[in-house]
């Protein structure tokens, strides 16, 4: 029994580094890091005039898109040409203008700078199928879903304001209407805010261009619909509050940048 196991441990440490190096030459599953400069539109006109009526104005600012961003992004290959996609973005849209305060006495503050910083943050993941990879240009598309945060600050201020009664017109194209009378204060401001999280998902690809044994760079395209709850832009001039809904907003998005790629 001794001469026997003796036998097969001595052909177990003779056939060990074969099995090792068999094993260490297994291809290993690729991963890919993303990190890019991103760009994403909205198919909304962004307030071209509005008459708001005792409401917030961040939400009709607040769209979910930008056009200063950036995304990050993970993938890690699974059999063949599948694998599964983790993705991270933000954007933030500055606002930049002069808005008119009416109060119920039909007396306007005019001329009023307003600023609202809205920005968007996507986390998402699903699905990619790459092919071409050996290439030296590969291709690629996914599925991704996940949630968008949402948020929007706006401030309107105003020093030595000026005051118009009963006005025809107004040299602003967004004007605001208050329910609760103001007077005719010298230094008047007023601001408001919203966050919002819905329902997001990116469907898109893209192709890779090889620039080193493990660098690429990578141009990618997507639909980047989302479904906040935001009131309905109109040119009401009926003095009436905009209700909210919960609705698709559809967005585009273009990403550049570049990819850092381990494994095989």
């Amino acid at each position: 029994m001794f001469r026997k196991f003796r036998i097969v441990a001595t052909t177990g440490l003779f056939c060990w580094p074969a099995v090792s190096s068999a094993q260490s030459s297994a291809p290993a599953p690729t991963t890919r890091v993303f990190g890019a400069y991103s760009v994403n539109a909205d198919y909304v006109a962004n307030l071209p005039f509005a008459i708001i009526v005792d409401q917030a104005v961040a939400p009709f600012l607040s769209l979910g898109s930008g056009p200063f961003g950036f995304e990050a992004s993970i993938e890690r290959g699974l059999r063949g040409h599948f694998g599964v996609k983790a993705s991270v973005s933000r954007y933030t849209d500055p606002f930049r203008g002069t808005a008119s305060f009416c109060q119920p006495s039909t007396t306007c503050a005019v001329s009023l700078a307003f600023e609202d910083d809205a920005s968007a943050l996507y986390v998402v993941a699903g699905p990619v199928i790459t092919a071409r990879e050996r290439q030296r240009t590969a291709l690629f598309a996914h599925v991704l879903v996940g949630a968008v945060r949402s948020s929007s600050t706006f401030r309107l201020a105003g020093n030595n304001v000026e005051y118009v009664a009963n006005p025809n017109t107004l040299p602003d194209t967004l004007i605001l209407v208050t329910s609760t009378p103001f007077g005719q204060p010298p230094t008047l401001s007023y601001t408001d805010h919203l966050s919002d999280v819905g329902l997001a998902a990116t469907f898109g690809g893209g192709f890779d261009v090889r620039l080193a044994h493990r660098l690429q760079f990578r141009t990618s395209i997507d639909w980047n619909p989302t479904f906040l709850s935001r009131p309905t832009v109109t040119t009401n001039t009926e003095l009436a509050t905009i209700p909210s809904e919960r609705r698709m907003q559809s967005h585009a998005r273009i990403s550049l940048g570049v990819v850092w790629r381990f494994g095989r």
